[in-house]
């Protein structure tokens, strides 16, 4: 599957960890992320020249500079969401569960509503074993913006993960209604999923 870029981007997504406190690492290609233009965030690019340097770091696949960019960015604009969320989305592409955590919590101290930070630590959380917490954060993103399948399919990730078999394929169910194979292709979806989920 390829990785949307959730505003984080959210995503967002936010690839998971093991049941059962197993730290087995989940591929990355399990968790669906939303839209890139969500992922980036409002700001003036050339008002932030370095911020936008370091998205398109993030774009081009240049993890480790687009990270020293968006901490240069942050010495030199100050706490911002597009820093936060788009170096959060990057840890979490590195597989650095616990800087990303950080980054979307940053994000969420300046907008506790904040769609694409709430999704992406919901991820994030699912990636490091952590599914409770990730079903808060997945809930609020749905209260915010309930037609968004990454989302119903991500918690049925983490519902999955916490033995919740009925919930994981009724999210499956909801995220395909509302057109999660035309929005991100069958790829999006976990093969096991498939399998458990016959409907």
């Amino acid at each position: 599957m390829n990785i949307k870029f959730l505003l984080l981007f959210l995503i967002i997504i936010l690839s998971s960890c093991g049941q059962n406190g197993k730290t087995n690492k989940r591929d990355t290609n399990e968790i669906e992320y939303v839209s890139n233009s969500e992922i980036v965030g409002g700001f003036d690019r050339e008002k932030y020249p370095i911020l936008q340097e370091a998205i398109l770091l993030k774009e081009d696949n240049s993890l480790t500079e687009a990270i020293e960019k968006f901490n240069i960015a942050e010495k030199e604009y100050g706490p911002m969401i597009p820093i936060y969320l788009n170096r959060g989305v990057v840890y979490q592409q590195m597989g650095k569960s616990k800087e990303s955590i950080t980054d979307f919590e940053k994000c969420l101290s300046l907008n506790n509503e904040y769609y694409a930070a709430l999704i992406n630590r919901g991820i994030a959380y699912v990636y490091s074993n952590q599914s409770e917490k990730a079903l808060i954060d997945l809930d609020k993103a749905i209260e915010i913006n309930p037609t968004e399948p990454a989302t119903y399919l991500n918690r049925a990730i983490a519902y999955n993960d916490l033995g919740k078999t009925k919930l994981a394929c009724s999210d499956y169910k909801k995220a395909k209604s509302l057109g999660l194979m035309d929005k991100y292709g069958s790829d999006s979806v976990p093969r096991w999923l498939k399998i458990k989920c016959v409907f």
